[in-house]
């Protein structure tokens, strides 16, 4: 008799939370602060269901705009973290950068019998510049240099395009319409880039997403020091990333770039897990293919090639459609040499500039005996 009555006093307590709960919704409903699209408040039982005429569920709770405005207010007022780089070390790695004549990064490592060249004295369009610690002699310098080729007129945006390395979050693209916080100040967003983005291809990331990814966060400080006033679009691209919506991210970038003054750099490392040797080689294949325009053959490399097949993919097909100017190599080594010493397994970086339009005095032909695809 004690459990039967301990059984109706919880059938009890159950209905009455059941009626307060109702209740409760209801007020939300009637006040407007609840969608009552769900019909979860419909009168109906529900014992005698008419399955022909029933309606799917939707339970989805939408928030009252006056709260959604305030919890987007708090979050745009929140800017992200550059957290690989402080106030200290950044001044540090600035003095890191390679100002000599000859960097070695430039003369050691030829690709298909071309030495790196000094970017030319043409404002450039888009970049490949790596994001790991190692290469920093080289990113500095090729920074600095596009941004001395800009002649004082800065670019108003850059478009950071950076692999998502642990394809992390709800969509293949993802990007922010918050500002960056980094050791030389706010580096202000795009926003209004972000947002058409995010409208008419993905969803806004996860701040922390971009604080942890460094193929961003690495690079920023970077940007804000060498184009202080420049907006910035960041762009984290999956892995899995298919031709034809990399040929679609690039149309609309490339659509962003004739509104505005813009650089559009790509962060990406290049050979993984490999010897020098060996990564140095393969090098050579994935540089032929950059300077063909390949972007199909691009996407087909593995990661012994490169981190990004999507990302370097996307850029390729942006800069075809923005400039007549091939693609110039600038900058190319492997972790081992920056090091000091060699390392078993070595990352590679290959840079790589676009300028605004053909040199009127291109480089020679490669030796006899290297191919080169027509342009």
């Amino acid at each position: 008799m004690k459990r039967i009555c301990l059984t109706c006093q919880g059938a009890l307590l159950l209905a009455l939370l059941l009626i307060s709960l109702q209740g409760c919704m209801q007020k939300l409903v009637d006040s407007g602060q609840l969608s009552n699209d769900s019909g979860l408040l419909s009168n109906d039982s529900g014992l005698q269901p008419d399955v022909k005429s029933r309606k799917p569920t939707d339970l989805t709770l939408k928030l009252p705009e006056t709260i959604l405005a305030q919890v987007q207010a708090e979050t745009n007022a929140t800017p992200i973290s550059c957290r690989f780089m402080d106030k200290r070390g950044f001044p540090w790695m600035l003095k890191q950068t390679d100002l000599s004549e000859s960097p070695r990064w430039r003369t050691a490592f030829p690709l298909n019998g071309q030495p790196a060249v000094i970017l030319p004295e043409r404002e450039p369009l888009g970049l490949v510049l790596p994001h790991h610690d190692a290469a920093i002699p080289l990113i500095g310098r090729v920074l600095s240099d596009a941004a001395s080729r800009c002649n004082g007129n800065m670019p108003e945006t850059i478009i950071l395009l950076g692999p998502n390395h642990k394809r992390e979050g709800i969509s293949r693209i993802q990007t922010s319409v918050l500002d960056w916080s980094t050791p030389e100040g706010t580096m202000s967003a795009a926003s209004d880039w972000a947002s058409e983005l995010i409208d008419k291809y993905g969803t806004p990331g996860d701040p922390s997403l971009f604080e942890r990814e460094y193929s961003l966060s690495t690079l920023v400080p970077w940007l804000k020091h060498y184009f202080p006033t420049a907006t910035l679009l960041p762009v984290l691209i999956h892995g899995n990333l298919d031709t034809d919506h990399c040929r679609a991210l690039s149309e609309i970038l490339t659509d962003f770039a004739g509104r505005r003054k813009t650089l559009m750099i790509a962060s990406i490392d290049f050979s993984h897990g490999l010897s020098s040797q060996d990564a140095l080689s393969r090098d050579e294949r994935t540089w032929f293919l950059i300077q063909s325009g390949d972007a199909a053959g691009i996407l087909r490399l593995g990661n012994e090639y490169l981190d990004a097949p999507p990302t370097l993919g996307t850029l390729v097909m942006a800069m075809s459609r923005q400039t007549n100017a091939p693609a110039q190599l600038v900058g190319h080594a492997e972790a081992s040499s920056f090091l000091g010493h060699p390392i078993e397994e070595t990352t590679s970086y290959i840079s790589v500039v676009w300028p605004a339009e053909a040199d009127p005095n291109p480089l020679p032909s490669p030796p006899c005996g290297v191919s080169r695809l027509p342009r």
